[in-house]
């Protein structure tokens, strides 16, 4: 069930992220460089695949099997895979827009590669502040669990501690000294 709402939960999102990027008229403006509104909006398609390419292979990926063992070949993977995706997607599109009338298809690739570059690392940093936030979470309540467990350890210690068979004997053992030598006066 747990598994079940998570994927629920990351397929909203997504779809979200979508819905809205494909409703927003974009705009992409640098130097002599302007991309047809039509264009992101097809675009979107497989960007928002590649996004989530970045999201889901830091996420799952790089953060648990690489992170842990080693931060500067973790960070040198990460750059590799965010560089590579983002290479193919500026590919991608300068093939697309190379049927409009761009005088410079270097600096079309360029100025798209440097776009989609800052958006991959938006989605790149997200999955990994995501999943430090949650690793952070369970950690705690694991340490919480252990307080507890800790603290239960030393009551059922202090209980056997005060085991009613050790305090009747003790009792016991009082009762008969003070009968045996309780009128004797010393």
């Amino acid at each position: 069930l747990y598994l079940v709402v998570v994927t629920a939960m990351h397929l909203i999102c997504w779809l979200a992220l979508y819905f809205h990027f494909s409703e927003v008229v974009l705009m992409l403006e640098m130097g002599t460089i302007k991309l047809p509104s039509y264009f992101i909006a097809e675009s979107l398609h497989y960007g928002m695949a590649l996004n989530a390419a970045i999201f889901y292979i830091n996420y799952f990926l790089l953060l648990n099997k690489i992170q842990p063992k080693n931060i500067l070949r973790y960070l040198l993977y990460s750059a590799a895979i965010v560089i590579s995706i983002t290479a193919i997607e500026s590919a991608l599109d300068t093939y697309l827009l190379s049927k409009e009338s761009f005088d410079n298809l270097y600096e079309l690739g360029w100025v798209l590669f440097l776009f989609n570059i800052k958006v991959h690392g938006v989605y790149w940093l997200i999955s990994g502040l995501l999943k430090v936030g949650i690793n952070w979470i369970t950690q705690e309540q694991v340490k919480e669990r252990f307080k507890a467990q800790q603290v239960e350890a030393e009551l059922a210690m202090l209980k056997s501690q005060v085991h009613p068979h050790f305090l009747f004997n003790t009792l016991n053992t009082l009762y008969s000294s003070a009968y045996q030598y309780g009128d004797k006066e010393t």
